[in-house]
């Protein structure tokens, strides 16, 4: 990575104190970190980092010494119960009070100023968000608040490989719940994590070892996530927040309404940036298959995050959003999310050949004369596989990783319905919110998946988004509208739209319980009387 700075401030900070630190919590609880701080003879803001992936992990995304000679003091700690940090770790659980502990500490040393960021990427963003009402400003990189909604549920069903993959990481890096053996044990496991999928999500291993594991696949552990919510939630937060993410980050949604419920409530000093990237690929031009890049992704540079921190410490800035346009490979600035768009609908429908075979589906911008519908039978625990997207995966297979990946060869199956619009005769972009409007009935009890791709002159098909709903047992057409996600996408002249169905995306999200009993019919109307449409959001500025 370029480490360009900019910095405001003086960027002479040649020499380095480099030092451990340790805070007493209570008797036999001290947590472990360290302090990189420009020698000097005035007092610092302070870049605050507590991690539970060891005091090293920063470097992954940015480099101390270098944020350190910008003039700040870097302050790195691991959260209880992790790396050399006592304690027992329980994830999300102690995050606020350890935090605020460790801000009050920080006040009280002579190198600090009273200003204080707290920075982090994934569970460190949210750690740094539980006390952020204590802050003068936080920075929440690919990560959420609300934990239960967007982290390990969608729509009802588990975020099984994340859950999983993630769990799994931390058990074989706990030196608490488990003894050398066990840890051995798990990270031999580690090899071969698609395998461990196939099993009953309670009966993956990690659930012998951790004891939170059961609750964080349990969508109704009501007293679980009430204690996690009374723990780290901060009411009337007005903190200056700069949140970034990636359109095939894991956690997309849940940065953009964190972004979206700090501009309500305090309409300033708020920074959305989302790039292109995955979980994995932060940062980066290659996300899954595709190169979004070098010099269009690098035109954002993220150590302009330290500029802004000492900007919103002195004034009161307009709320912002940098947005990278995939497709179109570019960047656009607007003042808030999301942008003045277009509705525009796109309509299902079917015609069959004249041999009656074989059905052509297409998406149209006009809705057809006539009522009609299509169907398609899940085989019992037989499932529809998910190829990239927005996932997290630490296993090795192609299918695990996170991102855009071609989808053709799973577009041949007979268990899904496949829509596709005209070629476009010109460039058409989407900013905001995709949704789809459906009319199904289903013979049991389960969950529709909806992809939607973007179909290349070369055959490829690039996912760009997918997620799935829950849909009731019916014996006529319900209407359901669902919120598919997120986006800002260029279709090039010449590509097509496609719009695919399934009763699964497996093991990026976990199989609904009746499709390990039943052969599952799913049939979608379309036409007059049952309209079933995707609605994009259509951006129209001049690019």
């Amino acid at each position: 990575m370029n480490h360009r700075t900019d910095s405001n401030y003086n960027s002479n900070y040649n020499k380095l104190i480099i030092e451990p630190f340790q805070i007493n919590f209570e008797p036999g609880l001290n947590l472990d970190g360290d302090i990189y701080r420009p020698i000097c003879f005035k007092p610092l803001a302070v870049v605050l980092l507590r991690t539970p992936y060891s005091k090293s992990n920063f470097n992954a995304l940015f480099d101390p010494v270098v944020i350190a000679r910008m003039g700040f003091a870097v302050v790195i700690q691991n959260v209880r119960g992790r790396y050399e940090s006592d304690g027992h770790f329980y994830p999300f659980v102690n995050e606020k009070k350890d935090g605020i502990i460790t801000i009050q500490w920080l006040k009280e040393q002579a190198w600090c100023n009273g200003q204080i960021m707290a920075i982090g990427a994934s569970y460190e963003g949210f750690a740094a968000m539980a006390c952020s009402d204590k802050l003068t400003a936080v920075v929440s990189i690919v990560s959420a608040k609300d934990i239960h909604n967007f982290w390990f549920f969608e729509n009802g069903l588990v975020r099984q490989s994340f859950i999983q993959a993630w769990t799994h990481s931390l058990a074989y890096t706990d030196k608490n719940f488990l003894k050398s053996d066990e840890i051995s044990y798990l990270q031999l496991l580690a090899n071969d994590l698609p395998s461990l999928y196939k099993s009953d999500l309670n009966d993956f291993p990690v659930a012998k070892y951790l004891p939170y594991y059961s609750s964080l696949i349990n969508f109704s552990d009501d007293i679980y996530w009430r204690n996690i919510n009374n723990q780290t939630f901060s009411e009337n937060n007005i903190t200056p927040g700069y949140y970034i993410s990636g359109w095939y980050d894991i956690f997309c949604e849940g940065t953009i309404n964190d972004y979206q419920i700090a501009c309500q409530l305090v309409n300033h000093s708020q920074k959305l940036v989302i790039g292109p990237w995955s979980h994995n690929d932060l940062f980066s031009s290659l996300v899954g298959e595709i190169d979004f890049g070098v010099k269009n992704v690098s035109a954002y540079n993220p150590y302009e995050i330290f500029n802004w921190f000492l900007e919103v410490s002195r004034n009161k800035v307009p709320c912002s959003a940098n947005i990278f346009i995939m497709g179109k490979n570019k960047w656009i600035n607007l003042s808030c999310w999301p942008p003045i768009t277009t509705s525009t609908r796109l309509f299902i429908s079917s015609k069959k050949l004249i041999d009656k075979s074989v059905s052509i589906r297409r998406l149209t911008f006009s809705q057809s004369i006539n009522d009609g519908n299509d169907y398609f039978i899940a085989k019992k625990n037989e499932y529809f596989p998910s190829r990239g997207g927005r996932t997290l995966d630490t296993s090795t297979s192609q299918q695990g990783k996170p991102g855009p990946f071609d989808q053709s060869s799973l577009l041949k199956r007979d268990d899904i319905l496949v829509y596709t619009s005209d070629e476009f005769t010109e460039d058409f972009t989407i900013v905001g919110m995709v949704k789809a409007t459906l009319s199904v009935v289903v013979n049991y009890d389960t969950s529709i998946h909806i992809m939607l791709i973007d179909h290349m002159p070369d055959g490829r098909a690039i996912n760009i988004l997918d997620t799935c709903y829950p849909l009731k047992k019916s014996t006529s057409a319900k209407k359901v509208n669902i919120d598919i996600g997120n986006t800002a996408y260029t279709f090039k002249c010449g590509h097509c739209i496609q719009l695919v169905f399934s009763s699964s995306r497996f093991p990026r999200l976990s199989i609904h319980n009746n499709l390990t009993k039943y052969n599952i019919k799913y049939e979608l109307f379309w036409g007059p009387d049952y309209s079933s449409y995707i609605e994009l959001p259509e951006y129209k500025e001049n690019l």
